[in-house]
């Protein structure tokens, strides 16, 4: 994976408790934008990355583990970021702008450990050009194929005897009884670009970036997922903004199906390269 220059990624991981975040540091001039097309996201500070907001967005972008409890490492990233001189400039002080997201993760491992403001921070400081990629940071308790209940044991979709099942198939086949609502259905991601954007291109880019989603997750944006989509923009390089929209669809696409790939198995919940040779349709 190549990040654009002065872009960092740091991880917190908790491999105990199944849980983590991730922070996304921009360097500064960046301008940012977000949608979220979930029914039910956990965010925190996505108003301001509304092109109908004023300022450019964001100084980092936290993806966090934990649930809504998890938006409490935000203040972890603001602190390490303000410590540096970080931040949005007005009369009294510097404030920076940290938008995060949130993924349900309480189920896989402890519920009581979720990422903290000091798992934030140690997050900055672990911010690097070359970050790790599959079960670190905030992918660190993330699962698919949950839909029928406890079935977490194919990372790569729901299992039945003669391989994995599509979710939106087991959803019209089902009985209305294990139709349950289901609340950690999320799917979080972060594009950043060195192509020059505005604040209304940035969103642009995200919508676009949500087809990309489609097409390596179904279903998505159900009314019980928190999915959402933030896009950045170093403005290092004029480009066509036509043509990168085009393209951060396909990269989402890959990136998804990658995490997958890259993801390792959890006590009880096996990763889907563990499952190879068992009728597992392709990613």
């Amino acid at each position: 994976m190549s990040l654009p220059d002065g872009v960092l990624v740091g991880h917190w991981t908790d491999v105990d408790a199944w849980t983590g975040c991730t922070v996304c540091m921009l360097p500064e001039g960046s301008v940012a934008s977000c949608e979220v097309r979930g029914g039910a996201p956990g965010t925190l500070g996505s108003d301001i990355l509304q092109p109908s907001s004023v300022g450019p967005g964001a100084h980092a972008i936290l993806l966090t583990g934990g649930s809504a409890f998890g938006l409490a490492a935000v203040h972890g990233v603001s602190r390490w970021l303000q410590e540096r001189g970080v931040g949005f400039p007005t009369p009294a002080a510097r404030v920076p702008l940290v938008p995060a997201a949130v993924v349900y993760d309480l189920g896989l491992g402890s519920s009581e450990v979720r990422p903290s403001p000091d798992a934030g921070y140690a997050a900055c400081d672990a911010a690097s050009a070359e970050p790790g990629r599959g079960s670190v940071g905030v992918g660190t308790g993330c699962t698919v194929g949950k839909l029928l209940g406890a079935d977490g044991w194919i990372l790569a979709g729901i299992r039945s005897d003669e391989g994995y099942v599509p979710t939106a198939e087991a959803v019209r086949g089902a009985a209305p009884e294990l139709r349950r609502p289901w609340s950690e259905a999320t799917t979080l991601v972060c594009v950043v670009t060195d192509v020059a954007l505005t604040k209304l291109e940035a969103w642009m880019c995200a919508r676009a970036a949500n087809a990309g989603v489609a097409r390596a997750v179904t279903p998505v944006w159900t009314p019980f997922d928190g999915d959402t989509v933030f896009c950045a923009s170093t403005g290092r390089v004029q480009g066509d903004v036509l043509a990168l929209s085009l393209i951060v669809a396909d990269l989402v696409a890959d990136a998804i199906r990658d995490g997958v790939r890259e993801a390792t198995g959890a006590p009880g919940c096996p990763a889907a390269g563990e499952r190879r040779g068992l009728g597992r349709r392709p990613l």
